[in-house]
């Protein structure tokens, strides 16, 4: 594939470790729609400050429109939407698309969320598939609309010592029900900034998207969150 500029939307700048993880979908044309996930494979995938950055040094925010080099699609076992991008090149801002807008680029219903039948972590609902599965669906991204979302900050391991509080996601979708970790890192310093609590948010837009592995399962993680 030859080098190429690429638009999209963007739908996650999610926290993950050595960096971040961005994911869009292409914002026009023939491949409208078709989700991207930009990696540098210098950096095990993630993108660092520098890598994602735009030319004044602002960072990538869900809902910009994105100017991105591109220079070949990568192999993964389960995310086929990775894609090198020209570490040299920066980012370019376009646009700004309003909420309204960004709901016309959510995924089928039908798709789902990688099945229900693969268990639950110790804290989660529903959250992950084994790694052995993962590649059979074909895809790692997904968009959604949820009407119930609940968000729970907590310090998870707090019987055992533990200090670090974790924010997690709740919600029912096509008649499921999961919950999932938050990598949102605007969402994470929002409510870790407060109490212990649950929050009711309600309607929301969220890009749920297939992680790395961990013992064995892709864990399912809320990416991109937008109260609506």
């Amino acid at each position: 594939m030859a080098e190429h500029t690429v638009r999209l939307v963007c739908f996650a700048n999610s926290r993950k470790p050595n960096g971040r993880c961005v994911a869009g979908k292409v914002f026009a044309g023939s491949n409208k729609g078709r989700w991207v996930r930009p990696v540098n494979l210098i950096n095990g995938g993630s993108l660092s400050s520098l890598d994602r950055r735009y030319k004044g040094g602002a960072e990538p925010a869900i809902l910009d429109v994105i100017d991105i080099v591109l220079t070949k699609r990568c192999n993964h076992d389960y995310q086929p939407e990775n894609y090198q991008i020209n570490k040299d090149v920066y980012w370019s801002l376009v646009e700004e698309i309003s909420s309204s807008q960004a709901l016309t680029f959510l995924d089928p219903p039908s798709m789902g969320l990688w099945g229900t039948n693969h268990g639950s972590s110790g804290r989660g609902m529903n959250d992950r598939v084994p790694e052995n599965l993962a590649p059979s669906y074909g895809s790692s991204l997904r968009l959604i609309l949820v009407s119930d979302l609940k968000i729970r900050v907590a310090t998870e391991g707090a019987a055992f010592g533990e200090s670090r509080r974790s924010v997690r996601g709740s919600f029912t979708y096509e008649g499921d029900y999961y919950t999932l970790k938050i990598t949102d890192p605007e969402i994470e310093e929002f409510y870790t900034a407060g109490d212990d609590s649950v929050d009711d948010v309600g309607k929301a837009m969220l890009c749920v998207s297939l992680g790395e592995l961990l013992n064995g399962f892709a864990y399912k993680l809320s990416a991109g969150i937008v109260p609506l």
